[in-house]
């Protein structure tokens, strides 16, 4: 109980409130679990060069399913059937007056998982009634645009480096449906091969109607544009 730590990184501690492991059934129960910055958002941005995203995440309950217990100990073998993240709150800030590093190549899903050092097997990750908030300061702008999405709930499968599930046509698919900013429904479906050399991939996004004032909170603070009136139909994207 009540466990915290700073990790393998400086930037952020660690903690949760209880851990409950239940070994007949293999499965693992984390309470309030939280991921916390260690400075505030100008301090933050002062110890890094480069722009870099400030994350806080704190989940509730998370549950991890039929956990192999055996192989994570003796082998470094990271499997489960199912892990559960209960009303996750997600704020994600960049600060855009910081260069961007053009010296890192940031690798797609597939490409992230290939170079784990570890073996990973999760067959499905979900996310139940989520809140996902993202910020961002532009240079000259005294403010950070803003836009959020709640009543999240998303199902991640094939989150694995299995060779053998690459090697046959695996995939690492997400579909996700939630509120853009308590207000229109969005849904969000992609598929990312894992055995693709040029990790290509497929999305597809969609909304219903809202006001068009309803994305101010992002579009005045970074573009100085406001709508006082009129209508979004629809939103639809589709990405190769």
């Amino acid at each position: 109980q009540h466990f915290s730590t700073r990790g393998l990184d400086p930037m952020y501690q660690t903690g949760f409130s209880k851990l409950i492991f239940n070994s007949r059934n293999r499965n693992i129960r984390i309470d309030s679990l939280k991921l916390t910055p260690v400075y505030d958002r100008a301090a933050f941005s002062a110890n890094n060069e480069y722009q870099r995203d400030r994350v806080e995440l704190m989940v509730p309950s998370l549950e991890v399913e039929e956990m192999g217990i055996r192989d994570m100990i003796f082998r470094k073998r990271f499997q489960a059937k199912r892990l559960v993240l209960l009303s996750p709150d997600i704020r994600i800030f960049k600060d855009k007056t910081l260069p961007f590093d053009t010296s890192v190549y940031q690798p797609m899903p597939a490409q992230m998982l290939k170079e784990l050092s570890f073996y990973l097997s999760l067959d499905t990750l979900r996310i139940d009634n989520g809140r996902l908030q993202y910020e961002e300061l532009l240079n000259m702008m005294p403010q950070a645009g803003m836009v959020y999405f709640d009543r999240l709930n998303a199902e991640i499968t094939g989150m694995t480096n299995d060779k053998d599930f690459r090697k046959f046509g695996g995939a690492l698919k997400v579909s996700a449906d939630a509120r853009l900013m308590s207000t229109a429904n969005v849904h969000l479906s992609s598929i990312f091969p894992l055995n693709s050399p040029k990790q290509n991939f497929v999305m597809t996004a969609s909304s219903e109607s809202f006001s068009a004032s309803l994305l101010n909170p992002l579009t005045q603070p970074l573009s100085l544009i406001s709508a006082s009136g009129g209508d979004v139909e629809q939103m639809q994207m589709m990405v190769n």
